[in-house]
């Protein structure tokens, strides 16, 4: 995920660890480490809005793309995953 392009899906990190990256005129500064199991873009995914920060893997990652149709869907299918989405 790169900070800036526009949110088309979301990833569901199966394993494995990512860094979520503000992309600044001084360089990356680093916000957080996630861990698995960790749903990361889906904000930018479910708006189509440009991405407010980038992914990066620390680690060997297994991830699955969670096109914005599907996750609609699957918040159709499941509103405390919307929820939770809002929540955070």
């Amino acid at each position: 995920i790169v900070q800036g392009r526009r949110g088309k899906a979301a990833f569901f990190v199966a394993s494995g660890e990512v860094e979520v990256l503000s992309e600044t005129a001084y360089g990356s500064v680093r916000l957080a480490t996630l861990a698995a199991p960790r749903l990361v873009g889906e904000v930018g995914a479910l708006a189509g809005l440009p991405r407010t920060a980038s992914i990066r893997a620390l680690t060997d990652v297994v991830l699955y793309r969670i096109g914005r149709d599907d996750l609609i869907a699957l918040g159709r299918a499941e509103p405390e995953l919307l929820l939770s989405i809002v929540a955070e």
